[in-house]
């Protein structure tokens, strides 16, 4: 392998992908022919239009590094990069002087293994640093505690077990290593408690338990809505203090290992 090219491996099988509630959507290329990010045409203005102008996740990613380093956790080291998607972060992150090797995380293939080269062009990625891998947050065959730093874009929502998810991170991550976490948008507390009326109804009307569904998954993409006091409850239960940047819209965060 040349330096100059990135390592992939493959820690599941396209069968196993498939059969995990929302595979076959994140690995469905002709839907993904449509989106912003899919510039293996040589259209690279459209990515950096979405996450420049679109969205706000190219200044939520530089808020968190900042807010970060304000309260003295610095991204350096090895670091990981869960549920990664087109690597964009993963490039940026790279190209930090102090970061020594990044894992990229992510369940779809074309994204890891097409898009992803174009992305590290775009944004000039330190590739030799760069491992992907193709699997699924719940399985992260690295060793306990050889991480310092985990980063999170648009990703912790789409965990059908979240407490899951971050036992793993939580294994992994050396003590006093930290998640950096962007692309989230807690629901108000009114858009909460009309969540939980309508679950009420359903339940009475089929007589299920109306406490179910109340963070039901998209059954597509597999996103979940979460209130701020679900993202801190959540994170201490699995062993993280939870810091929000509030000064970022949306809240970005900061959960550092306990």
């Amino acid at each position: 392998m040349s330096s100059m090219e990135t390592e992939i491996q493959y820690w599941l099988s396209d069968q196993e992908i498939n059969e995990i509630y929302s595979g076959k959507y994140w690995n469905d290329e002709e839907e993904e022919i449509k989106k912003e990010w899919y510039i293996i045409d040589g259209n690279t203005d459209k990515l950096l239009t979405y996450l420049k102008e679109r969205s706000t996740l190219m200044e939520e990613y530089e808020s968190i590094i900042h807010f970060a380093e304000g309260k003295e956790y610095k991204v350096q080291g090895t670091g990981i990069d869960v549920a990664a998607g087109v690597c964009w972060t993963t490039a940026l992150l790279s190209r930090i002087n102090a970061v020594e090797k990044m894992y990229a995380l992510e369940i779809s293939r074309h994204r890891l293994v097409k898009i992803a080269p174009a992305v590290f062009e775009l944004f000039k990625a330190s590739k030799k640093k760069i491992v992907r891998i193709l699997t699924s947050f719940y399985e992260i065959k690295l060793p306990d505690e050889s991480i310092e730093f985990c980063f999170m874009s648009q990703a912790f929502h789409h965990a059908n077990e979240p407490e899951k998810m971050l036992a793993e991170v939580r294994r992994i991550l050396k003590p006093n290593g930290f998640i950096l976490i962007i692309g989230e948008n807690p629901i108000s507390q009114w858009s909460y408690l009309k969540r939980c009326l309508k679950n009420r109804i359903k339940a009475t009307i089929n007589m299920m338990n109306w406490s179910d569904g109340i963070s039901e998954a998209d059954k597509i993409t597999g996103d979940h809505d979460y209130t701020l006091r679900d993202y801190y409850e959540i994170f201490n239960r699995c062993g993280f203090k939870l810091e929000a940047n509030k000064e970022s819209r949306p809240i970005t965060f900061l959960a550092i290992k306990i």
